[in-house]
């Protein structure tokens, strides 16, 4: 009855019709979804005690790397919930935002990182979560809205960014705590809070290399340049559609 139990909580997680198979109490799954990320040849052992059916040695594929971790359900009337605590390592970013309908071919690096999370089963809007990520042999600065802050051509840092994040999710927002992008034209630091809906709330901060800047558009045909080594901005919009604006006054945010 448990293992029963565990298999239909699977069924829950699962994307679809899941194809489910167990082996010596190892339950195998072509395909599964979870928190809207699509894994793949997912293997993990389920344990089911006082109500909480519990996944433990979860191991996935997903967009070219590998997850790792546990996910547990509490099906308990009055605390129904997910709880999970997750390790990504080696994922293709560029794989991962395109199947996310974000970046293309300009964008990419290896992500490695950690997510611990809980998420109410009828109200996942209300999931709250922290986590960590690093980017490595990355291809950032290329983003647009990036670019636009730092001075030369950013094609010769293809490959060569690097950037680290502390993240924390609440009230349907992802928390920017910190995160700091390296690259071989400049350093750039962002915080603030970006939506689920991918609307944006950052302050930027960048420092390029040679301290000269691009000019910033403000009003119809204005543009200022500004030629200190530091700059601060505030970012706006979506993410499919983000909005830089020169903040002078704003934080440094450490740089």
């Amino acid at each position: 009855m448990r293992l029963i139990a565990a298999l239909l909580c699977a069924a829950v997680l699962a994307a679809g019709e899941p194809s489910l198979v167990v082996d010596r109490g190892v339950l195998h799954a072509a395909d599964l979804e979870i928190l809207g990320f699509r894994l793949n040849d997912v293997s993990t052992e389920p344990r089911m005690a006082e109500r909480i059916v519990r996944f433990e040695q979860v191991s996935a594929q997903a967009y070219g790397g590998v997850v790792t971790g546990w996910v547990e359900i509490d099906l308990d009337p009055g605390r129904a919930e997910y709880r999970g605590d997750l390790t990504v390592t080696g994922v293709d970013l560029a794989v991962l935002l395109r199947a996310h309908g974000l970046g293309g071919e300009a964008v990419g690096g290896i992500l490695d990182g950690r997510f611990a999370f809980r998420m109410p089963a009828n109200r996942p809007q209300a999931i709250t979560g922290q986590g960590s990520l690093t980017i490595r042999e990355g291809t950032l600065i290329q983003l647009s809205v990036l670019a636009n802050v730092l001075v030369g051509d950013p094609n010769q840092a293809r490959g060569r960014d690097r950037a680290s994040a502390t993240v924390a999710v609440a009230a349907g927002r992802i928390q920017v705590q910190q995160a700091r992008i390296h690259s071989p034209v400049g350093l750039i630091a962002l915080r603030g809070t970006m939506g689920i809906d991918g609307s944006l709330d950052l302050a930027a901060s960048s420092r390029p290399r040679g301290g000269v800047f691009r000019p910033i558009p403000l009003v119809g045909d204005v543009a200022v340049w500004a030629t200190a080594k530091l700059a601060r901005y505030a970012i706006r919009g979506t993410l499919a559609s983000p909005e830089l604006r020169l903040n002078p006054f704003g934080d440094d945010l450490g740089l």
